[in-house]
């Protein structure tokens, strides 16, 4: 008996039938499948229906391109988690789909008419759609573990440099102190010399008693230089000990791994994708690129980049909107955005801000400029 899989798979089409057919095909081992009423409610009943797998069973490709156009511009929770879109397709159009998936525009096709002799491969895809959904929980888990752990030991050795820095300070003040007895010795010694008897050529009986020498004002004050020697010698050691634990904690800073900083440009134009590439590139940034919003938005379903850099004219759905999207998405909200546009409108330089944009750099723009926008935003110091 078939494993029943629980996740919530959505069949939008534009023919009854042809949504009951695949509906049947999935019952066998998915119990939770969605097919909407009518043509227009699929936003709304897919808003309800909490689906993470969307499969398009239209009559032609360009309809079912529409139907998840309009999910992508319409929907309040597409976006709020990840999820698959799955293309179901006649065979002459196989060709169309495969390029339509290379450019993320869906995540898989299946050839489903005619039926042909692998009546498993629609199962066998939806099962790996909701395995890739369940790996890029995982991977986000894991990502932030490890955003975690980069933290936790970045606070230790700031902590271990300034507890270093306490202990030479705490040096210094200590050979201070001797310094000044040490002076003082010395102004006390210099008095006795004055009060020596003129006769002995000493202040003390040199026929007194040992016991009498050893209280004596000038064997205790010799013992006190003694005494402070020792005190110098032993903050000197401490000195050093702090000084050689300095260097190595700066040394542990030097060679602890990092996490290289993930930006995601979401920029058309070829140019301006090659210059910020070099930019970046050249300091040590990993770098990603969508050309569309939709392709910013497939991306976010299977990465968290720290940064997102968005143009505003670009094909399809626009930066303003894709950044709604971004910041209205529990996953994707906290991820700083920098709006680079050749626009300066006010309306739009404040749209963005208020839509929860970090900063706006306008085009064209120099090296020095964004640079310093990029670590504002990542908080890395100057």
């Amino acid at each position: 008996m078939p494993v029943i899989n629980k996740d919530v798979v959505f069949i939008a089409s534009n023919s009854h039938s042809t949504a009951e057919v695949v509906r049947q095909m999935l019952a066998v081992e998915f119990s939770q499948l969605v097919v909407p009423t009518a043509a227009d409610r699929v936003v709304e009943e897919f808003d309800r229906s909490d689906a993470s797998v969307i499969l398009l069973a239209y009559s032609n490709i360009e309809q079912a391109e529409d139907v998840y156009g309009t999910l992508c511009l319409r929907s309040g929770t597409l976006h709020s988690k990840p999820y698959k879109c799955l293309l179901l397709c006649n065979k002459f159009e196989a060709k169309q789909a495969y390029e339509l998936c290379r450019v993320r525009k869906f995540d898989n096709y299946i050839v489903f008419w005619p039926l042909s002799y692998d009546p498993f491969r629609l199962l066998m895809s939806v099962h790996q759609a909701i395995t890739e959904i369940n790996e890029t929980y995982q991977l986000r888990e894991k990502m932030q573990f490890s955003s975690g752990q980069d933290k936790t030991l970045a606070e230790f050795e700031a902590l271990f440099v300034r507890q270093v820095e306490g202990s030479q300070t705490f040096a210094v003040r200590v050979n201070d102190v001797v310094e000044h007895v040490e002076e003082n010795i010395r102004l006390a010694m210099g008095d006795f010399e004055h009060k020596k008897e003129p006769d002995t050529g000493s202040w003390f009986n040199n026929d007194a008693e040992p016991d009498d020498r050893e209280n004596a004002p000038v064997y205790r004050l010799d013992r006190i230089r003694k005494g402070m020697e020792s005190i110098r010698s032993v903050a000197s050691e401490f000195d050093r000990f702090s000084s050689d634990n300095a260097r190595s904690s700066y040394q542990l800073s030097q060679r602890s791994p990092r996490s290289r900083h993930h930006i995601l440009v979401v920029e058309d134009d070829a140019f301006q994708r090659n210059l910020l590439l070099a930019l970046l590139r050249s300091d040590d940034y990993d770098v990603d690129f969508a050309v569309s919003g939709e392709e910013a938005i497939n991306l976010l379903q299977r990465t968290t980049p720290d940064l997102i850099l968005m143009d505003i004219m670009m094909p399809g759905i626009s930066g303003i909107e894709t950044t709604r999207f971004i910041k209205a998405n529990s996953w994707t909200k906290n991820i700083p955005i920098i709006i680079i546009s050749g626009k300066n409108k006010r309306d739009v330089i404040l749209e963005c801000i208020n839509l929860g944009a970090s900063s706006f750099v306008l085009k064209p723009f120099n090296r020095q400029t964004i640079m310093k926008k990029i670590s504002a935003a990542l908080n890395i110091n100057q």
